[in-house]
Parts: C-alpha cells; structure tokens; sequence
C-alpha cells in the first residue's frame, strides 16, 4: 500500500523545486544555445553568403554621381586610364577639388577657386611637389618639391618666369643648399650662394 502525503505544504515545496529545476534548464539551455550560435555565426556558409548584401559598388562607365537631395551636383566618382578620380563641386556646380590616379601609379589633388586652378599636389617615385597657382592669370608661382637628393623651392613672377629658387643637391656625395635669385626681365642672376 502506497501512503501518499496529504500536507499540503510539502505538496507545494516539490512543485516549487520542479519549476525552480525546469526554469534553471530553460536558462541554461538559453545560454548554452546563445553560445553555439555565436560560434557558429564566425563560419562561412554559402547559402547565408549569397543572401547578404554585396559590399562592392560597380562603377558605370560614365561615373556615379552625387546629388543633393535638391537635385544639385555635389560630387563625383569616375575612371580613367590612371585609375580613380573623385571630384567634388561647388555650390555653382563647378570641379573644385579632384582626387585621382596620376601616370605611373602615382597620385594627384587639384583644388580650384572659381577663376581656376589655384593649388595642385603630386606625388612621383621620389617624392612630391606642391604648387601654388595664380588662379587670375593661370600661372605657377610657388613649387615646394621633395626629391632624391632633398628638397627645393622655387618661386616665380606673376607671369610665371623664375625669381628665387632654393635647392639641395649632392655634390661629391655631401649634401649641398643653393639660393638662387634671377632677373626675369634679362634671365640673368642678381645674386647666388654659394
């Protein structure tokens, strides 16, 4: 003959320790499921790497354009034969700076003002160059470069005819500075050290 428990207070405490034991479970099991998919997540799947989105953008041939929401250009992704070119606008919608790829791998920043060309900046194996441009008259009038053998800078007239270079060199293996000062107007020197 079995004998069952007829106090109730009992009754309550062991079905308070199964909820307590199912509840325990579920968050272990919660936890334990979190962490497989975690883990799991970190590996390639074909089927789940066709359905995300591509992270790559196809440029067209004439360029991808950007606009506001206005309809006023803003800027400008293209290609040429050095590589990229990004140009961004002014309110008027003219290019005033542009990125791109310049010959032989190198790279090349413009920025105009609206007369035109006011600042370039180069790189080439060896170095760079800066250049400051006379918008009103088109013309280089300052050119910072760094090469092989150091660095220069020259600076021109209005018209763009040399005035005042200062450069390095080598001479005998030793470097070397050089300040020379011209005459535009009779392409002589007025003054040069050493």
């Amino acid at each position: 003959m079995t004998r069952q428990n007829s106090d109730p207070f009992l009754g309550s405490l062991m079905l308070g320790r199964s909820l307590i034991v199912a509840v325990s479970l579920t968050i272990m099991g919660g936890v334990v499921g979190g962490l497989l998919i975690h883990v799991l997540a970190g590996q390639k799947y074909p089927a789940i790497d066709q359905v995300r989105p591509n992270k790559e953008v196809i440029l067209p041939s004439d360029g991808l354009l950007f606009k506001t929401a206005e309809g006023k250009l803003v800027a400008r992704l293209d290609a040429d034969e050095n590589g990229g070119v990004f140009l961004v606008y002014s309110q008027a919608e003219r290019p005033i700076v542009s990125i791109s790829g310049s010959p032989g791998g190198n790279g090349l920043i413009a920025v105009a003002n609206r007369l035109g060309p006011a600042l370039k900046l180069f790189t080439y194996e060896s170095g760079g160059s800066l250049e400051l441009v006379n918008s009103k008259r088109g013309k280089k009038v300052i050119e910072i470069s760094a090469e092989d053998n150091g660095g220069s800078v020259n600076i021109n007239g209005a018209d763009g005819s040399p005035l005042i270079s200062l450069e390095t060199a080598l001479f005998r293996n030793q470097p070397r500075g050089t300040i020379h000062i011209v005459d535009s107007g009779k392409s002589r020197f007025l003054w040069r050290a050493p």
